[in-house]
């Protein structure tokens, strides 16, 4: 089994190999510098790992939402490099990337992924962040608070009666509104004050779970995940 997967949607960029159940992986922080690093991180773990791109099973890229440049580096590499070799893919939502990370952070922490719940928010820029919330059910990180991108002040917090939450992104130190809200409910909200980073890491976990359960795509249908269609500017009032 040979998983190669990687994540550009934000200020990150990481990539992560697994080749018959050893795992490798490469992580750096570089902002706007995905499209010059992606693909020499993708060499280097393949050639470490004495294999080529034409014998990957399936590739497992950052879905969105986030940087609008960084999600069309992902999906065009993904894209390259399926086509060539016609190999499966598999989208992964990058704020579900964002809950698994944090668990692999914090598992000092949390013995286990249902002892965590999950409150990702990043920084959708034009005053508003992409947001979710997430819990471990069935074996899946799923989100029990929706996908969506909205105002700060708008978002849906979870309620007092869903138990501690621990909140992660750079959303939380961007907008101070968000965060004064959630130490307003201090009692059940954590928020991490150093910025956490999806990375390929946590997807490679995701992936790997997603391929053995059928998950995984022909090219044309793996698509990425925007939530906003208008990238360039907010909306003019009428």
């Amino acid at each position: 089994m040979k998983l190669l997967a990687f994540e550009t949607s934000t200020e990150a960029c990481s990539a992560a190999l697994f080749v018959d159940g050893v795992k490798t992986s490469v992580f750096e922080h570089c902002p706007q510098q995905q499209a010059q690093r992606i693909l020499p991180m993708i060499d280097q773990l393949l050639v470490a790992a004495k294999i080529k791109a034409s014998e990957l099973d399936v590739i497992a890229f950052g879905a969105g939402p986030g940087s609008f440049t960084g999600i069309r580096i992902a999906v065009g590499v993904a894209q390259g490099i399926a086509c060539a070799f016609n190999i499966p893919l598999l989208p992964i939502s990058t704020l579900k990337i964002m809950a698994e990370t944090a668990y692999l952070q914090n598992t000092a922490q949390y013995s286990a992924r249902h002892s965590i719940s999950l409150l990702t928010a990043l920084d959708a820029r034009m005053q508003e962040i992409y947001w979710a919330g997430w819990q471990w059910q069935e074996n899946d990180w799923v989100a029990v608070i929706n996908e969506t991108v909205a105002l700060p002040e708008q978002v849906v917090l979870p309620n007092a009666q869903s138990g501690a939450w621990l909140a992660v992104g750079n959303a939380w130190s961007i907008y101070p509104s968000l965060t004064l809200r959630a130490n307003s409910l201090v009692s059940m909200i954590s928020v991490d004050t150093q910025t956490l980073w999806p990375q390929a890491e946590a997807l490679l976990n995701l992936a790997l779970a997603d391929f053995a359960a059928g998950k995984a795509l022909p090219v044309q249908a793996a698509l990425p995940t925007y939530l906003r269609n208008n990238v360039a500017s907010p909306p003019k009032a009428l």
